[in-house]
């Protein structure tokens, strides 16, 4: 009987760690996908805390990344410049398609450090962000497809 208790007390001890929650591992994730036809590698922020981190305090992109910003359902996201140390463009997209662009947003200025705000005038299930001028040096337009997210 004292047997069938150690084995019973074991057998529920493993049990509850194979269902304990994971803690949130902080590894980058990256993504090869395409906007309007042109490769881009793409940093992944899924996450809450991803997402509230983005780009800030990094001092730039490398050429040829972004970060890829993708929710679960459809919404109107703001986004901000807080803490950013260059200009962005902002690639909106909704069910694989560009909706809307914002292009060239400076990071905040030491005389007027409030950061900018931006939203989509539409809802998006997805935003990339890329260093500034990625939009125009690769004519990427409205409509374009995005391909691999």
């Amino acid at each position: 009987m004292s047997r069938f208790i150690a084995i019973s007390v074991v057998t529920l001890f493993l049990s509850g760690c194979a269902v304990a929650p994971k803690a949130e591992v902080n590894q980058t994730d990256w993504r090869d996908i395409k906007v309007g036809g042109v490769p881009l590698r793409v940093e992944l922020a899924f996450t809450t805390k991803q997402q509230t981190r983005g780009l800030s305090g990094r001092e730039s992109l490398a050429p040829g990344t972004g970060m890829l910003f993708k929710f679960a359902q459809a919404g109107r996201y703001n986004f901000w410049m807080n803490e950013m140390k260059f200009a962005l463009d902002f690639i909106w997209v909704r069910e694989g398609k560009i909706i809307q662009l914002n292009a060239n947003i400076p990071p905040p200025l030491k005389d007027f450090p409030r950061p900018e705000t931006l939203q989509a005038r539409a809802p998006v299930d997805a935003v990339i962000e890329v260093p500034a001028g990625w939009i125009k040096d690769n004519g990427i337009k409205i409509g374009d497809e995005v391909i691999g997210f």
